[in-house]
This record gives structure tokens, sequence and C-alpha cells, in this order.
């Protein structure tokens, strides 16, 4: 018998390493399907959601590879589902996929597809895709978003080191085909100081984001409730 060549055996191993590979993805299972409207969206995946397919009545739309969070981290997050939710993002009456990959202390964060009707499929949505704790006011026409940052200045010799810690509540609205941030909320905290700044950006008619408000408070007289971070305020600011 003839000894391999170093060639067949590197061939039949990259045979094998396909084989696997094609078995691993055939072994993803159907774990949903629900129906929106006219469209039927059906989960694939293992513990997870890995690709979702989905069709308009009898026609094929498309099929796209997302992976989620596993079941286990959905569920330590109070979500007992597959982490997929459909809304309406862009206000055209059709259903825009929002599937939830990060889980943040700015919140959750989705991977969104939003329905072209135009393209007539699915179009994956960078900037919605990159915000957090995505979810909309119809009745203002916008999306709502969330930020957390926590940064620290190093100590410098006899100075030891402090903390900053801001909260933001952002607005975003469709401009012209365009997600446009609109109005946003910032509180922050300095430790070096002790004291909290409160500041309200909106959209001018430049386009450019206005300071509308800026307040400093001591931290011992700080009351969460009279600096509130949501969209009141937003309708008597933002120019159109």
């Amino acid at each position: 018998m003839k000894p391999f060549s170093p060639f067949r055996l590197s061939a039949l191993l990259l045979s094998l390493l396909l084989l696997t590979v094609s078995l691993s993805a055939c072994g993803m299972e159907l774990l949903e399907q629900t129906t929106v409207g006219d469209f039927t969206f059906s989960l694939y995946g293992k513990d997870r959601v890995e690709r979702i397919e989905v069709k308009r009545g009898e026609e094929r739309i498309g099929s796209y590879e997302q992976k989620g969070l596993s079941r286990e981290m959905l569920r330590s997050m109070g979500d007992d589902s597959y982490g997929l939710i459909f809304t309406d993002l862009n206000f055209d009456r059709k259903p825009d996929m929002m599937l939830t990959v990060a889980n943040t202390k700015s919140g959750k964060q989705s991977a969104v597809y939003l329905w072209d009707e135009t393209a007539g499929e699915y179009v994956y949505h960078k900037l919605l895709s990159s915000l957090h704790g995505v979810g909309m006011i119809a009745s203002l026409g916008v999306i709502t978003a969330q930020e957390y940052e926590y940064t620290v200045d190093p100590a410098v010799g006899d100075t030891p080191e402090f903390y900053t810690e801001r909260n933001s509540y952002l607005l975003y609205r469709w401009i012209d085909g365009k997600l446009t941030e609109v109005y946003r909320k910032d509180l922050t905290y300095y430790e070096e100081s002790d004291i909290y700044c409160y500041a309200v950006y909106a959209r001018a008619e430049s386009g450019e984001m206005d300071t509308v408000r800026e307040s400093w408070i001591n931290a011992e007289k700080m009351d969460p409730a009279e600096y509130p971070l949501d969209a009141d305020g937003y309708e008597g600011y933002v120019a159109n």
C-alpha cells in the first residue's frame, strides 16, 4: 500500500474540514416562525438565532446571516424570546427587524434591518445598529436611544484619580431620508468637584445642535426628578 503524499493528506484534511463545516451549518434548527402582516420570518440556529429567512406571501425576500445573543443570556436580561422584535422605525407601516446582539451599560444593542419598499428587501442600517436602548415615540415621530460613558482621570502626583459619569437620552428623526439627531439630554457627574451638569441640546434651523439649557447642581442638592432624561421639552425647542 502506497503511503499518503503530503498533498493528498492535505486535500483529505481540507475535505474533512469542509464536511464538518457543512454538517455544522446544516445542524441549524428552525427555532421559531412568526408572521407580521404579510411577512413571514423564520428563525434558524441552535442556542441562538443565526439566520433569518423572510418571505412576503409566497415570495422569498431573502436570507440574513445574523447572530443574536444566546437564550441563556437573553433570559438573564428578562427576555424569554429569541431577541427578535418587530417595529416600524422608519414609519412606512412595514415591520422592521431588531435582533438583540449585545447588552451594555448603555442598554441593549440590536442589529437593525429596515424594510426598503423600492429595493424589495431588508437593508442593514449602520447608525441604528450602533445605538443602544433603541425605541420610538410614534406620536412625536422620533426614535429614542441611550448612552452611558464612564471615564477616569488618572492620578497625577499628589492628586488622586477622579471619575466622570455621563448618562444621555437622545432623539432622532428622519430628515430628507437621513436619520438625524434632533434632541439630547445629558446628566454628567464630576467626582472631582462633586457636582452635576444637566444640559439640553436641540437641533436648530442651521442643522447644528444648540445648547438650550445648562444647569450645575451640587451633589447634595441633586434631585433626579427635577432633571429628567426624557423627551419632555422636545416639541418646544426643535426646528422642523
